[in-house]
């Protein structure tokens, strides 16, 4: 009865795998809790006679197109329409494939209730977003729909055919055209509801009529790119644009092109003037047209304003169906004339191009380019600003605001601002000026203790009531008086004087005694009679004030430096005398600090020989003409010492000194030392490699000697393919690049070996040794069975006993393959019977199998299991390895003797569904539920196999392909993510520089612990791209992907 039950399972089993995957979806659950079912379908391509693409609509009101290639077009007659249209009012979302190249003529047209169209697994905010494969779309392709919020375009679009998105009044955002775009039919957005400024691609070569048309939310500058040659009727009629640029490849502006739009205010034209139709820009009341040449060339051009007239006084046109003159803004030369005074660059009139500078006609200039030009300077007056006036007075100056120069219309047009020829002149008022006298051009030195006399001239002009005020600009190390006739006294100058009285008087600059070095600047500063400062009124000097300079004493190249104890260090010593007279003066040197005693003596040169510094000093002439030395002693230990040079006069007064730190470093011993040598074991006759490490500190090391109490040292240079025996003294130098080993003796009994490494100098002295000792253990003969043996074992490498004289045969591997589990151990029987742990030495080969000695004890333990599922039996290839074949392996550590069966051992786990056991549960969400374990080993695999394939596919997106191999897998988790870029720059050596594709795919998902590296410790830079995955390692590694998803989203 089992038997037939499981029979039974295995068929339903075979026909989920065999079902399309739409089958299997039925089982969903639809939007009102119910099953989502498919209410119609039908085929939709232009080729294969439509069957390139096919159409379902489910319950939920979801359309899906599904296939590649061109969806079928269609006319506007409804008897035509597409197989959905009977349901266009039941549509409320459609699902593009990302291989669907065209979207047809009427695809949508008048499908109200659609709100949203997005291709297959796009995540963005977007309410219509096309496949990338799209590159053209259809007329009345989405006319009318009621799709909401933003509209993404496919980066390789070519053409949007008329009345595409007609009246898609709920499109709104930002309008991005790609820029592949070449046509834009007519109507294609009309009565759209898109804002903000509107970017014409390159690319672009021809808009149809009423493109944009009623598009008010369309703002900003528009520009229209160098392929179009013309702008057809109403294309922008009703927008809120601001600005256009039109280029010179544009020969003809169409009526109504710019109907309506109240906002447009600027209209950039070219040079060569395309014909612009009478109605081109109708109540486009504020618009003016900008013309990038002068006047002249203007009108030669005028001609080409169909239908319209010129006025040439005013220089503007007026269509016959416009009620106000559209002013001509061509280009304007502008001179500012500075009359009696000259600008900064001596320059007596300044003129602005206009070609340069953009400056048009009837436009007012701007406060940045009136700042550029410049102030012009009069001496003696104030520039009170420009006038189009000559000799024109304040009355008459323009006035800056708001970032312009205001110029009125002055009876010369109807619009204001500049126009040809304009010239506009200075305007200055004279001021009162104070000047400062007697001091040097060049700048004055004034003396710590000294004082400094002047005068002023003063002039109040038309300023009556001017006043003037001194100040230093340093009141520390300078004070300002004038002279008091009435008290014969110099008194503190007062905070103002009046400009017509400080003529006659005396001033003076005092500096203290006790001044610093310090550049001070005198200023006198005019106000006028309410307090306000004159431009240019006043007057400024600079001088210097020079500090009382004593004796400076200095020492070079000793502070703040080491010296070896027994070493000597040289330094000099200056003397500068200064402001201070050197009358027989003389400096001592001592030492001082709490490492004084590291000094052996400071020495200067008389000529050529070193003698003592004697401690009643030297003379100042001795000490700058000669050179120091401080000598340490050899046995110095660490420590800071203080050298003081003391400057003194000949009575002895301290005239300045000197202070110089210096450090005392004790004499380091060279040191040898040798590494991962120390304490190990060493067979006899097998070679250990060491590092040795020779540090000459502040020794001069010149040979290395290298012993050994056994066997000998040997050194390779060349990365350890060939060795050479160190004997006696090598050069120091040679130890660069050099790897070292001891090999003992062969016959070496069982003991304790030294290595020795001695530094030597060159004299032969030994400066440093260093010994290592380790173990030798002695060469064991082989062991080998015999019809003598009294021993025996079951497991390879048992003595089979002592009467044995024939060699030990090495055992036997096979191989070991294990899928879903993880090698926990493997032991054997040592010579002595006891159980011996050989885990560690256990490699893989290419494939990745195990390669296992025959006789060993094996511990296999069973990975996680997938979510939703748990852990069923072991599926064995060898069923020798069972005590009973027929009953199950249902432990999840399988443990077993390795059999000496040539095809080795496969294993792998077989899952079942976590509900099994409790009742049966054959389908839950398209997934085939674990198969019962009954029977053999060999039908409870096949089971498993096809209920984790379906649960896979179930998981996988519609159409993808189960991966049959580790590189398949990475690529089809790095796809489903979009293909992110990895964080990692290391590239996997067994992936060919053409797969990069799957370079990417391995490196982020075994950064994003995805997947994880085979061997990872052997060969860090292997991905193993071949080697075969199972279902339950795609599964484990998709549901991670997917939790990954979410945390990143």
């Amino acid at each position: 009865m089992k038997k037939r039950f499981v029979s039974l399972l295995l068929a339903i089993s075979m026909i989920f795998s065999l079902m399309p995957v739409s089958a299997v979806t039925a089982f969903a659950e639809s939007e009102n809790g119910g099953e989502v079912t498919t209410v119609d379908s039908g085929y939709c391509g232009a080729d294969n006679g439509g069957e390139n693409l096919r159409w379902t609509l489910d319950n939920n009101g979801v359309l899906t197109i599904s296939g590649s290639g061109a969806m079928k077009d269609y006319t506007w007659d409804e008897n035509v329409r597409l197989d959905w249209y009977v349901r266009k009012k039941d549509i409320r979302s459609v699902v593009l494939d990302n291989r669907i190249t065209h979207i047809g003529d009427y695809a949508f047209d008048k499908c109200t209730n659609i709100e949203s169209v997005r291709y297959t697994g796009y995540t963005g905010n977007a309410g219509v977003a096309l496949p990338e494969s799209v590159t053209t779309i259809g007329v009345h392709a989405f006319s009318d729909t009621g799709v909401t919020g933003t509209l993404k375009l496919p980066e390789h679009l070519t053409e949007i055919d008329s009345s595409a998105f007609y009246h898609c009044g709920k499109l709104n955002g930002e309008l991005k055209l790609p820029d592949t775009v070449k046509e834009i039919g007519g109507f294609a957005f009309n009565s759209c509801g898109f804002t903000g400024k509107l970017e014409l691609p390159a690319s672009l070569e021809k808009i149809g009529n009423d493109a944009f048309e009623s598009c008010s939310g369309l703002t900003g500058k528009l520009t229209f790119p160098s392929k179009m040659n013309e702008i057809d009727f109403s294309i922008f009629h009703e927008t809120g644009i601001t600005e256009v640029v039109i280029p010179s490849s544009i020969k003809t502006v169409r009526d109504f092109a710019f109907d309506s739009c109240m906002n447009l205010k600027k209209v950039y034209l070219p040079t060569e003037i395309p014909k612009i139709y009478n109605r081109a820009f109708r109540g486009c009341d504020n618009v003016k047209f900008y013309y990038p040449a002068y006047k002249a060339d203007w009108m030669t051009q005028t001609s080409k304003f169909l239908d319209s007239t010129l006025n040439a006084d005013k220089d503007a046109v007026k269509p016959s169906e416009v009620s106000t003159w559209r002013p001509i803004c061509y280009y304007v030369d502008v001179t500012f004339d500075a009359g009696s005074g000259k600008f900064q660059n001596g320059e007596q009139k300044h003129i602005v191009k206009g070609n340069e500078n953009e400056l048009y006609r009837t436009e007012n200039l701007t406060e940045a380019m009136v700042t550029a030009i410049g102030t012009p300077k009069q001496s003696g007056y104030h520039f009170a600003g420009w006038s189009l006036k000559q000799n024109g007075s304040v009355d008459d100056v323009l006035q800056v605001a708001d970032g312009y120069m205001t110029i009125a219309d002055n009876g010369k047009n109807d619009f204001g601002g500049v126009e040809d020829g304009m010239t506009l002149y200075a305007v200055y008022t004279s001021a009162a000026s104070v000047k400062i006298n007697d001091f040097a051009a060049d700048g004055e030195e004034i003396k710590a203790g000294k004082e400094h006399e002047f005068t002023l001239t003063g002039k109040e002009n038309t300023d009556t009531g001017a006043t003037v005020t001194l100040a230093l600009s340093d009141s520390t190390n300078a004070k300002l008086e004038y002279y008091d006739s009435t008290t014969g006294e110099w008194q503190e100058v007062p905070d103002a004087l009046n400009v017509s009285a400080v003529n006659g008087m005396r001033f003076r600059v005092a500096v203290p005694k006790n001044a610093n070095d310090a550049t001070v600047t005198l200023t006198a500063v005019v106000k006028d009679a309410s307090g306000n400062e004159i431009e240019d009124g006043g007057d400024s000097k600079t001088f210097k004030v020079n500090k009382y300079v004593n004796a400076k004493v200095t020492i070079t190249d000793l502070d703040n430096t080491t010296v070896k104890a027994g070493e000597a260090k040289e330094f000099t010593v200056s003397v500068t005398p200064n402001d201070d007279a050197n009358t027989g003066a003389k400096a001592t040197i001592t030492v001082s600090g709490a490492n004084a005693d590291a000094v052996e003596k400071i020495q200067y040169k008389d000529g050529e020989t070193w003698k003592d510094v004697p401690g009643e000093g030297l003379s100042i002439d001795a000490i700058n003409n000669t050179e120091f030395k401080l000598i340490t002693k050899a046995d110095a230990n660490d420590g800071a010492v203080t050298i003081t040079v003391t400057a003194k006069k000949a009575n002895d007064t301290e005239i300045d000194k000197k202070v110089a730190a210096v450090t005392v470093k004790k004499h380091e011993n060279a040191a040898v030392t040798i590494t991962d040598l120390d304490g190990t074991t060493v067979k006899a006759g097998e070679a250990k490699d060491f590092t040795v490490n020779v540090t000459p500190n502040d020794d001069t090391i010149d040979k290395v000697t290298f012993g050994t109490t056994s066997g000998e040292v040997q050194w390779s240079n060349d990365g350890g393919k060939t060795w050479t025996t160190v004997s006696g003294d090598v050069d120091y130098s040679d130890l660069t690049g050099k790897q070292f080993r001891v090999v003992p003796a062969a016959d070496a009994a069982n003991g304790t070996v030294t290595v020795t490494v001695i530094a030597k100098k060159a004299d032969g002295t030994e400066v440093a040794r260093k010994d290592a000792s380790f173990t030798v253990t002695k060469k064991e003969e082989p062991v080998t069975p015999g019809s003598g043996s009294t021993g025996g074992g079951e497991n390879p490498g048992e003595n089979p006993g002592s009467g044995s004289t024939k060699p030990e045969q090495e055992t036997p591997k096979r191989k070991l393959e294990i899928a879903d589990g993880t090698l926990t151990s493997v032991t054997v029987k040592d010579e002595n019977g006891n159980l011996k742990d050989i885990t560690d030495t256990i490699t893989k080969d290419l494939d990745g199998k195990y390669e296992i000695p025959v006789g060993a004890k094996v511990t296999i333990t069973a990975k996680d299991a997938p979510e939703g599922m748990k852990f069923g039996e072991w599926s064995i290839s060898d069923k020798t390895l069972l005590s009973d074949p027929d009953v199950p392996y249902t432990e999840k550590d399988l443990i077993f003797t390795m059999p000496d069966n040539p095809d080795g051992v496969k294993l792998s786990v077989v899952y079942l569904e976590e509900s099994i056991g409790e009742e049966p549960n054959l389908v839950e969400k398209g997934a085939l539920a674990g198969t019962v374990v009954v029977g053999s080993a060999a039908l409870l695999y096949q089971g498993h196999m096809l209920g984790t394939e379906l649960y896979l596919r179930y998981l996988l997106p519609h159409g993808a392909v189960i991966p049959q191999n580790r590189a398949e897998l990475a690529v089809l988790l790095w796809q489903d993510a979009e293909s992110p870029e990895p964080v990692s720059t290391t590239l996997y050596s067994d992936i060919s520089d053409e797969d990069s594709a799957i370079q990417q795919a391995a490196r982020w998902a075994v950064e994003n612990d995805l997947m994880e590296q085979l061997d990872a410790e052997e060969h860090p830079d292997h991905f193993d791209p071949f080697v075969p995955v199972t279902f339950s390692d795609s599964i484990r590694a998709w549901k991670k992907a997917q939790e990954l998803k979410k945390s990143v989203h």
